[in-house]
């Protein structure tokens, strides 16, 4: 019958430490061990003083020590090889360590198993090392990825940007027509651009008939903000089974080119002027698919649509 458990008293940053077997120098892992030993015995004599309990009472931290009487389950850690299977006390491994590596093979012989040594048990084995010095290795291992892949990353990145095609303004500032993309293209394309910054809100309800392809754009006001905006993108979308629409429209440009379509059903109906704030009424729209589009090239643009039906 066992009274009690208890564990004993080691050099907790020894252990910690990592150490290679004296055998076939293979890293050694840290296993926890059990040996039921009576406390009136004469091996319960030369077990170092158990650890004191800490206990935090009305008067403060106290430490309380207790006595082992009876049959006592004492708990220690040692190391053992996973290659040749030898296990090593602590005292052991300081007195290895300590000593000249060619004493080491008669050191070891020294160390046979006696009778009571081998009713130890093993209760868990413990990664090699303590569990200080295995997250400084995750940890480690983690930079000496990591790091690099961001630093990569990062000249990917700085390569695409750098060798995008640039954008002319041939037409000059003052001109906000576009040089490159066609008005077929903006017909055919979806959501196909580059932006080097990009804001927007959104507010109000959806109309619920839009379908899920179209419903990030399903909203009564809409509020965008690019920089180097390069292609074209949908920014509302709209379908109710009332009879008319209207739309009002704010842009401002700062520099580049853009234009805004609208399409009904997927057809061009109209385009809107940039730059100012324009409102256009569409009739015989009910069940019809209105969708605002905006292309750009290398624009830095600001623009709100707003929808009453």
């Amino acid at each position: 019958m066992i009274h009690g458990v208890r564990y004993v008293r080691q050099d907790v940053s020894y252990i910690s430490k990592e150490h290679s077997c004296p055998i076939c120098n293979t890293s050694l892992t840290v296993v926890k061990v059990s040996k039921v030993i009576n406390s009136n015995s004469e091996e319960a004599k030369t077990i170092p003083p158990i650890i004191p309990k800490t206990v935090i009472g009305n008067r403060g931290l106290k430490f309380r020590n207790y006595t082992a009487v009876g049959n006592i389950k004492w708990i220690w850690k040692e190391f053992a090889c996973p290659n040749c299977c030898r296990r090593f006390t602590v005292e052991q491994m300081k007195k290895m360590e300590a000593s000249p590596k060619e004493c080491w093979e008669e050191i070891v012989a020294s160390f046979d198993e006696s009778p009571e040594q081998t009713k130890k048990e093993v209760l868990e084995i413990e990664p090699s090392g303590s569990t200080e010095t295995n997250p400084r290795k995750s940890l480690k291992l983690a930079l000496w990825i990591g790091i690099p892949a961001v630093i990569m990353v990062s000249i990917l990145i700085a390569v695409v940007i750098l060798t995008a095609p640039k954008f002319v303004d041939t037409n000059g500032a003052d001109n906000f027509a576009l040089i490159e993309i066609t008005q077929e293209d903006i017909l055919k394309s979806g959501n196909n651009y580059r932006s080097s910054m990009e804001s927007g809100q959104r507010f109000g309800f959806h109309t619920n008939t839009i379908g899920t392809r179209l419903r990030d754009c399903d909203y009564d006001t809409i509020s965008k903000s690019f920089s180097g905006l390069h292609g074209v993108l949908i920014l509302q979308a709209t379908k109710v089974s009332s009879n008319s629409l209207t739309l009002n429209i704010n842009s401002s440009v700062e520099s580049g080119n853009a234009e805004i379509i609208i399409l009904i059903d997927g057809e061009y109906y109209c385009s809107v002027h940039v730059n100012q704030n324009q409102s256009i009424t569409l009739q015989d729209i009910s069940n019809k698919e209105v969708i605002v589009k905006l292309a750009g090239e290398d624009a830095k643009i600001k623009i709100d649509i707003s929808r009453t039906y």
